[in-house]
């Protein structure tokens, strides 16, 4: 289950949704996201815009980037083949910097 610390934290930026957009569940089937994680739960009702920023890292709302970037999945195919990665590992980021964050 996500954690309340997380729910609450989102609340109070004004990033918690209750409603579930169709189009947001549809792009984590897509990818192969359990629908009951963690990971769904924040994706399908957290949103800041595009991405998430925070201490001077910035992810991506992965729905959002699944709907509104074509560039998206050739950017996941491309990092899988580059950094020789597991097709299970989802990017969150852009990889600047030579660092990055994926989900697996």
């Amino acid at each position: 289950m996500l954690s309340e610390k997380v729910v609450n934290y989102c609340k109070s930026k004004n990033w918690w949704f209750e409603d579930i957009e169709e189009e947001y569940k549809n792009a984590l089937v897509k990818l192969g996201i359990d629908m009951s994680s963690d990971f769904a739960a924040f994706y399908l009702h957290a949103e800041e815009g595009p991405t998430f920023y925070n201490r001077r890292y910035e992810i991506y709302q992965i729905c959002w980037f699944m709907i509104n970037s074509s560039d998206y999945m050739l950017a996941m195919e491309s990092a899988h083949a580059v950094l020789n990665l597991p097709e299970e590992y989802i990017p969150l980021d852009s990889f600047e910097g030579e660092y990055g964050f994926f989900y697996k």
